[in-house]
C-alpha cells in the first residue's frame, strides 16, 4: 500500500465526562522521519509514548502532533498555591520596606500576582489522562494513515499511466533504433555515388564505417536496463508492498533518465532524440510524485 507523505487526522476522546482530550495529527514532506510533539503541560513520558506511537505507524514525513485538554464548564478546576514561596516573597518584601524605610502596605493580591504562588494544578489535569491521550493519539494517527493511503493510491495510479507511457516510448524507440544503422547505410551509399565513389573499391572501409556506426548507435543496453527499472517500479504501485517506495521510485526515476540521456547521446537520430525528451519528461513527473510518498 503505497501512502503519500501528506496528511491529516485529528480525534477527540472524553475522559469521565470532565476533560475532553482532542489530538489533530498533520504530516507532510520530508526526507526523513521528523516529529514534533506540543502538549499543553511538559510531560517526558507522555511526549515519548505519542513519539513512538507516531514511529509505529509512520516511516517518512514531518509529523507535526497537537494535543489540547479542555475542561467541561460544570467541572471548576483545583488550583494549587505555593504557600512556602507566598511567604517567602512577603517576609522579603517586609525586610526590604523596614530597610528602604517605606511602608509595606502588602495585600493577598500582590502576592497571588507573583509568579508561582497560584497556579493550576497539573496533577488535577493530567491524573488519569495518559491513557486516554493515547486513545485519541492513535485515532488521529489511524484518520492520518488513511487519508496519507487515500493520496497514495492516487499518486500511484498517475504513476502507473506515466510507466504505461514510459514502455510505448521504449517501444517506439526499440523499432527504430535498427532503422538508424540501415538508413545510414544507404545515405553513405548514395554520397558516394554522387562522388563518382565506386563501393566495391572501397567496400571493406565502407563495411568498418557502418559498423563503428552500429556500435555507437547500439542501446540495445541501456533498453535493458530501462526495462528492468521498469518492471522494479510497476512491482512497486501494484499496491502489494507493504513497505514504504518512495525512495526506491526516486532511485529508479533517477537510473532511467540517465540511461534516457546516454541513448539521446549514442543514437544520432532526430526521431530517437525527440522519443528521448518525451521519456525524460515522463521521468520527471515520476521523481515528483515519488517525492511525495513515504
Amino acid at each position: 500500500m503505497l501512502r503519500s507523505m501528506t496528511g491529516f487526522g485529528i480525534s477527540e476522546v472524553w475522559q469521565g465526562g470532565e476533560f475532553l482530550v482532542q489530538v489533530q495529527v498533520r504530516s507532510t514532506n520530508h526526507r526523513y522521519l521528523e516529529v514534533s510533539v506540543r502538549l499543553p503541560h511538559p510531560s517526558v513520558t507522555l511526549e515519548s509514548e505519542i513519539r513512538q506511537l507516531v514511529r509505529n505507524s509512520v516511516s517518512r514525513g514531518r509529523i507535526d502532533v497537537w494535543v489540547e485538554v479542555k475542561r467541561n464548564k460544570d467541572n471548576p478546576p483545583r488550583l494549587k498555591v505555593d504557600t512556602g514561596l507566598a511567604i517567602a516573597y512577603y517576609t522579603a518584601l517586609k525586610e526590604l520596606a523596614q530597610i528602604l524605610g517605606i511602608s509595606a502596605n502588602l495585600g493577598l493580591s500582590d502576592l497571588i500576582a507573583v509568579p508561582g504562588v497560584l497556579e493550576w494544578d497539573p496533577e488535577d489535569v493530567w491524573t488519569g489522562l495518559t491513557g486516554v491521550v493515547a486513545e485519541a493519539a492513535t485515532e488521529a494517527l489511524c484518520k492520518l494513515q488513511a487519508m496519507r493511503e487515500t493520496e497514495g493510491a492516487k499518486l500511484a495510479q498517475d504513476i502507473g499511466e506515466r510507466i504505461r507511457t514510459i514502455e510505448l516510448i521504449i517501444s517506439v524507440i526499440e523499432d527504430r533504433s535498427p532503422k538508424v544503422v540501415e538508413e545510414y547505410r544507404l545515405r553513405l551509399a548514395d554520397k558516394l555515388a554522387r562522388l563518382n565513389i565506386s563501393q566495391e573499391v572501397n567496400a571493406e572501409r565502407i563495411y568498418q564505417e557502418i559498423a563503428l556506426m552500429a556500435e555507437r548507435c547500439d542501446i540495445n543496453e541501456e533498453l535493458s536496463r530501462i526495462k528492468s527499472h521498469i518492471a522494479q517500479m510497476k512491482s512497486m504501485v501494484d499496491g502489494s508492498s507493504q513497505e514504504p517506495v518512495g525512495r526506491k521510485l526516486d532511485f529508479l526515476a533517477q537510473e532511467i533518465y540517465r540511461e534516457a540521456n546516454t541513448i539521446g547521446a549514442k543514437a544520432n537520430d532526430a526521431d530517437i532524440s525527440s522519443r528521448v525528451v518525451e521519456l525524460k519528461a515522463e521521468v520527471e513527473k515520476i521523481r515528483e510524485q515519488a517525492q511525495n510518498l513515504e
